[in-house]
């Protein structure tokens, strides 16, 4: 399973969507940075079923912990090197 990592929003960068053409199931997708802001209305079809997480961190230091999607899965930097380990390759979508 591929680890993609994003840190642009989706509403200035086409990376979640270049992602997700080709993501395949089982895939994981993790935003940083100013790609947590994605993670509020996260809008895309998921039919990878990929799992979604968003670094809390990023997401406090913009102050939207609390309205993230509720399938967006939260981690800290800890769960990120998790992430990294468990899952080969790693893609940066920068």
């Amino acid at each position: 399973m591929a680890l993609h990592i994003i840190n642009h929003p989706r509403s200035t960068h086409t990376a979640i969507d270049d992602c997700l053409a080709i993501a395949r199931k089982g895939d994981v997708l993790l935003l940083i940075e100013d790609g947590v802001l994605s993670a509020q209305s996260l809008h895309f079809k998921n039919e990878n079923k990929l799992k979604v997480f968003a670094l809390k961190e990023d997401l406090l230091r913009r102050d939207i912990l609390n309205n993230i999607n509720k399938d967006i899965n939260i981690v800290d930097y800890s769960g990120f090197v998790e992430l990294c380990v468990l899952n080969n390759p790693t893609v940066s979508w920068f």
